[in-house]
């Protein structure tokens, strides 16, 4: 019999629980610890979170972050959907999927839906809150850069869903007695009931090369008792594990100098620049 971490009831025969949304990442692998080169999937399977929890509490946040960070599924699952379905996306602009070759990605800036040679329906982007959108093109020799914006809207549940992942890597590392402690209590309630308002960094633009590999790194911070994570689903966030969720020993300065951007609950809709060179015949 053990406990879950996060509403601390009894546990016994639980299901897996993906750390990282299956969507998102698909059944992708990890080099995971600090003196191992060991390559593992980000699950809890030994009784960590209860039923109730993984299936009602926390999907849902799962399936909020999933949505919001579509686009880069794409690039992220390479395995498909747990139904054997290719990941995609489609939203107003944007036709993206992922095939056997890799990611395929079809834009448009039409004033009206188009049809694309393969038969694929683009809806235009106009004024649609969530459209993508061309923001930049240029050719030089071989070389075609394309840029475009997608937008991701920010609130408490983005922000719970990816405390949840930083939370739960932190007991996949460190074991389930240390986050049982009591110190971590302002994070059960946050992701589980939304009590309390955080912040997160995260990455202002996206290079070709940048968004292929998700990975979660744990940073313990130096002489104190608290942890960031490091995200890397698509764009780079850097989540606080703190019980008051205030970034300590000069870390936020820092992330700013790197060119990170501070990001609240408040912010409402961003959207994330990203970049993708193609190779013309």
């Amino acid at each position: 019999m053990a406990n879950c971490i996060w509403c601390k009831g009894p546990t016994h025969h639980e299901p897996e629980e993906h750390i990282l949304p299956e969507g998102l990442v698909g059944e992708a692998r990890f080099t995971v610890g600090r003196a191992t080169t060991a390559i593992v999937r980000l699950v809890l399977e030994n009784d960590q979170v209860c039923r109730q929890c993984n299936l009602k509490r926390l999907a849902p946040l799962d399936g909020y972050l999933q949505k919001q960070l579509g686009i880069f599924k794409v690039f992220l699952n390479r395995t498909g959907t747990k139904h054997g379905k290719a990941a995609k996306v489609e939203k107003p602009g944007i036709y993206a999927v992922h095939r056997s070759n890799g990611p395929h990605i079809h834009l448009s800036s039409e004033n009206k839906k188009i049809v694309t040679q393969d038969g694929i329906v683009i809806q235009p982007p106009q004024n649609h809150p969530e459209a993508a959108r061309v923001t930049g093109f240029q050719k030089i020799g071989p070389v075609a850069e394309l840029q475009f914006t997608v937008p991701i809207r920010f609130g408490k549940w983005f922000f719970r869903a990816l405390h949840k992942i930083a939370f739960e890597m932190l007991c996949f590392q460190e074991g389930v007695e240390f986050v049982l402690n009591p110190q971590f209590n302002p994070i059960r309630d946050y992701v589980l009931r939304g009590r309390g308002s955080r912040e997160i960094f995260m990455s202002r633009e996206l290079n070709t090369g940048e968004w292929g590999m998700p990975s979660v790194t744990m940073h313990k911070i130096s002489g104190e008792a608290d942890w960031i994570a490091e995200l890397r689903l698509g764009p780079v966030f850097f989540v606080d594990l703190s019980p008051d969720g205030v970034y300590g020993a000069g870390i936020e300065k820092e992330l700013e100098e790197k060119g990170f951007m501070r990001v609240s609950e408040k912010v409402g809709i961003a959207k994330q620049e990203t970049r993708e060179v193609h190779i013309t015949q």
